[in-house]
């Protein structure tokens, strides 16, 4: 039993960290658990974000409406409410086709724009299936913000959220506060400690990139996101959430020539995706749902009073 008197430190910070040394003095290994959740360190980030007191303009072209406010212009599609393209005061940001649900079934039934009273651009796209409504927001300051109804109920999930695209040739680097420095799956979630990392852009293959491994690998299921910045060769973007317990899925890994079992999970659609559950992997010898019941898909259902955690999304994309 250890008593640690850290009452006015925890006070001003993110992340409890814990090390255990042997006696002569090298690290065992280190725990780390949060302080705060994603939605008080994104106030934190947006109450440090310059006031803006431009007008957003907005124009219907086509099947297209333009939106723009403080040197970022977005283009969304009226039919599907995907997002069409991103400019800053840099040029073009390949930040695209999204949001798309992943996962379960949706079919989009409706859209429709207006400004608020604040004259922030607030855009709805209904669905039938999941999620039944998301809500872009340009607001006046240039910040772009999504918002997607919780997931409801269903069973024998892969995984479920939803997805962008971006070009994996455009990506340098990612510097993100979650779990880290690895990737993670559904039922290997320990060794990945919460802090803020950073990697450089990889396509390691274990098991085949002998002449390039590079670790961490750079691909694939990121656990706890608070908040993350891609660093691209067009502009950095960042991206901040106010969802407890989302996974970052970034790019697809690449498929090993020779697969067996279950040691390739599934990887929804598009190249970066927000998401409540991702797969867990398997052996050589038995796919995934034989390993026990972390490894077996996702099963969800909600009774009265539950609290329901909207996926909740920032997106900074100034120069």
């Amino acid at each position: 039993m250890i008593n640690i008197d850290c009452k006015e430190a925890i006070k001003t910070a993110d992340i409890f960290q814990f090390t255990a040394l042997d006696h002569n003095g090298y690290e065992l290994y280190s725990w780390s658990w949060p302080v705060v959740q994603p939605e008080e360190l994104a106030t934190v980030y947006l109450d440090n974000f310059p006031v803006s007191s431009s007008e957003v303009s907005v124009l219907e072209k086509g099947n297209d409406v333009i939106a723009s406010a403080s040197g970022i212009e977005i283009v969304l599609n009226l039919n599907d409410g995907k997002l069409v393209s991103v400019k800053n005061q840099k040029g073009n940001v390949s930040f695209t086709g999204g949001p798309v649900p992943v996962g379960v079934e949706s079919e989009i039934v409706g859209t429709r724009w207006e400004k608020d009273a604040e004259g922030n651009f607030v855009f709805e796209i209904q669905s039938k299936g999941y999620p039944e409504t998301m809500i872009w927001k340009l607001e006046k300051s240039g910040l772009l913000y999504l918002e997607a109804s919780p997931l409801i109920g269903g069973r024998n999930i892969n995984f479920i959220g939803i997805s962008f695209q971006y070009p994996e040739e455009n990506c340098r680097a990612v510097k993100w506060m979650g779990r880290g420095p690895y990737r993670v799956w559904k039922n290997r979630l320990k060794g990945s400690n919460l802090g803020v990392w950073e990697k450089e852009y990889n396509n390691t293959i274990t098991g085949e990139s002998f002449n390039e491994l590079i670790y961490p690998e750079f691909k694939g299921y990121h656990g706890n996101l608070f908040w993350a910045t891609l660093e691209t060769s067009e502009s950095d973007f960042t991206v901040i959430s106010e969802t407890p317990n989302l996974y970052f899925r970034l790019f697809t890994p690449g498929k090993p020539q020779h697969v067996a079992g279950g040691t390739y999970p599934p990887f929804p659609e598009g190249d970066i995706s927000f998401l409540y559950e991702i797969p867990a992997i398997g052996t050589k010898f038995k796919q995934a749902d034989q390993l026990g019941p972390k490894s077996r898909k996702g099963t969800y259902g909600s009774h009265r009073d539950d609290e329901l955690f909207p996926i909740k999304l920032w997106f900074d994309f100034r120069q």
